[in-house]
């Protein structure tokens, strides 16, 4: 038998010491404080529609939500059918209600009180009790997983990150009428099964691992990647059998997979059947066509973006990602490693193709927080090497971890000293010290952030900002949103996102070289001046489908000055500006009065070059601002950051707004 389908585990597994249990009742424990504490109703947003299937199921005994959006309300307007002789639409998955069901019940046996109806109130709060204990078991899963490996301390550890430093006591103990942290305990309970009973060929064990993987499904569909762990066993044992033409072993395997994929289809048939009734199919993307985005996935944006980017809001999952690859290539690790480690990244690429692949509002990493069990087995492992390096080279890895502990000890001086010398940190007079500690950090962001962003965007921010010529800092306002967003279920432009402000905070960045540092007021508009022949713009567009943008913009003329500057938030990138021109390359002064004195010629044109195009040239008028419609050929504009050249003629031009339509 292979190494993959067996899996041994390399350690002997006995019981958990007293602080390992500890440990693990001490996270239960603060997981139900943090529960019963929470001030918000803990059935709200997306989760009204997801506790919604628990409701109808412990109330009417079926699927039909009719009368439970009479009772309950429809938020977000979205339960009214597409069709004549629909059911109305629920868009988040039935799953969880096979946890919250049977809570509701009891709740109605015992005469809980409150609202009968449980829309709300005390039998709704019974249930999604229900859901901090499952976030808790996810936890105790993880480590009895990551402890058959790596041996207790590292798996402790793992299992410690992944249930307090991550998104995943957010939606146990916080949010829990969301589907993430249900996911996340069918996910780890599958999981932990696949592994105790690895290399088992009975019809009893493909059986249950049906069942629990239809339970994954049910609870998030995409959580169907977790088929990748039993796969992976299978193909191990079928390879030999046909190498070895062994008929009788190769129709026994192919028996039992079969069995495998009927009974998880079989226990993921209420979603079908509720698809059907309220979408007309069987398999259906409830969200409608436009909410997956494949061939344009985000997996940097998802991964390291400053909107709820994976890696930047919960750093410590670095460990994990870094686990997983380390458990890929060491053998002893292996047969664990490499299925969850396919589950991961198919679960980011999955993730980074949704629609709004930052997750909306919510917690970072949200949509990913089913894999906390794989997260959790990969911080272990990270760990099991750190401590074996420790153990092999102690006072190395004792010189190192002092020096990291000195190197950020002497940032925080650094700053501090500057603070003084300044006299933007004043000492001399008392105040309380979390004023003294926001500002030493504010002068070391200022000083470190212009120039390498986000640290935890690293090493994802570094691509874009080498291909684009600009700092680190300005991934964090390329990835995202950006301009030209449009709602999934309609493709209609939301004109909040339509236009790109080019003098605040976001226009620091999308002004990329060629302008002023700051921004200046000109006949009481706040605009944007060019210092350069040539000016460059990067504008994130979140969709392709544009046909024109129209330019809000004025050439230099006697009417608009004097100017008022303002103050600049454009983080800073190392280097001359665009190709190699100098910053003011002789287009204006200063004026006596402390505006900008005009030109010789009142009247100044731009040539617009997107993503190497040429769109057309187009003349200002002394007059004053005035708006530019510039039509954009068909397929110029791309998904993604797009270059946008500005060849000044008779300049300075001030900008102030870019605007897309279709």
């Amino acid at each position: 038998m292979s190494a993959l389908a067996s899996g041994t585990p390399t350690r002997r597994v006995g019981r958990p010491s007293p602080l390992a249990l500890a440990a693990l009742v001490a996270v239960g424990v603060l997981y139900a404080v943090v529960f019963s504490k929470d001030v918000m109703a803990h059935v709200q947003g997306d989760g009204q529609y997801t506790y919604m299937w628990a409701r109808s199921l412990a109330y009417d005994g079926d699927l039909d939500l009719t009368n439970d959006y009479a009772l309950c309300g429809d938020q977000w307007h979205l339960a009214p059918p597409k069709e004549p002789g629909l059911r109305p639409q629920n868009t988040w998955p039935v799953g969880p209600a096979l946890l919250w069901t049977p809570a509701l019940l009891l709740a109605r046996a015992l005469g809980v009180g409150g609202a009968e109806h449980a829309c709300f109130g005390a039998k709704a709060e019974v249930a999604m009790g229900v859901t901090c204990l499952a976030g808790w078991l996810t936890v105790v899963l993880a480590f009895i997983v990551a402890r058959r490996r790596v041996g207790e301390g590292p798996a402790l550890l793992g299992a410690l990150a992944i249930g307090l430093a991550t998104a995943l006591p957010y939606y146990a103990a916080i949010l829990p009428s969301y589907s993430h942290a249900p996911s996340a305990f069918a996910v780890a309970l599958f999981l932990e099964r696949w592994d105790a009973t690895r290399g088992s060929l009975t019809l009893k064990r493909w059986t249950m691992l049906g069942v629990l993987l239809g339970v994954v499904v049910l609870m998030r569909p995409q959580d169907a990647v977790v088929a990748f762990a039993p796969l992976s066993e299978w193909l191990a044992l079928v390879a030999p059998a046909l190498r070895f033409r062994r008929v009788r072993g190769t129709a026994r395997l192919v028996a039992l997979g079969w069995v495998f994929v009927l009974v998880g289809a079989l226990v993921f048939f209420p979603q079908m059947y509720a698809w059907k009734r309220s979408y007309g199919a069987w398999l259906a993307v409830p969200q409608g066509p436009f909410y997956m985005r494949w061939e344009h996935p985000f997996v940097d944006g998802f991964l390291f973006g400053s909107s709820n980017g994976l890696l930047s809001w919960t750093p410590i999952l670095y460990l994990a990602f870094v686990g997983l690859v380390i458990g890929v290539v060491r053998r002893e690790h292996r047969a664990l490693a490499l299925p969850l480690a396919l589950m991961v990244a198919a679960g980011v690429y999955v993730n980074a193709a949704v629609w709004d692949y930052w997750g909306a509002v919510g917690f970072a990493g949200r949509r990913i927080t089913d894999m906390a069990l794989p997260f959790a087995v990969g911080t272990a492992i990270t760990l099991e090497r750190l401590f074996a390096y420790a153990e092999r080279r102690p006072r190395r890895f004792a010189g190192i971890a002092v020096a990291c502990v000195l190197a950020v000890a002497g940032a925080w001086n650094g700053a501090a000293m500057r603070g003084v010398a300044h006299n933007t940190l004043p000492t001399y007079r008392e105040a309380p010290m979390p004023t003294f500690w926001r500002t030493t950090f504010d002068i070391l962001v200022d000083a470190v952030y212009p120039r390498v962003g986000n640290p935890f965007a690293l090493p994802g921010s570094l691509p874009l900002a080498a291909r684009y010529r600009t700092s680190p800092a300005s991934f964090d306002v390329l990835r995202g949103m950006g301009v030209f967003y449009e709602e999934f279920q309609t493709r209609e432009v939301r004109a909040i996102e339509a236009s790109a402000d080019l003098v605040g905070e976001r226009g620091d960045v999308y002004c990329a070289d060629g302008f002023a540092d700051e921004a200046e007021r000109v006949q009481g508009v706040l605009a944007r001046a060019t210092t350069a022949p040539r000016a460059r713009l990067l504008l994130p567009f979140f969709a392709d489908d544009v046909g024109s943008v129209t330019l809000r913009w004025a050439g230099s003329a006697p009417a608009l000055l004097p100017s008022m500057r303002l103050p600049s938030l454009r983080p800073q990138r190392p280097g001359s500006p665009l190709d190699g021109e100098a910053p003011n390359a002789g287009l204006r002064a200063p004026a006596p009065d402390g505006g900008v004195a005009a030109p010789a010629s009142t009247t100044a044109r731009i040539r617009v070059l997107w993503n190497g195009v040429d769109v057309g040239s187009y003349d200002a008028t002394p007059s004053g601002f005035l708006t530019t419609r510039i039509t954009l050929p068909l397929g110029v504009v791309r998904v993604g950051v797009n270059e946008v050249v500005l060849e000044v003629t008779r300049g300075p031009v001030y900008l102030v707004q870019l605007t897309a339509a279709k």
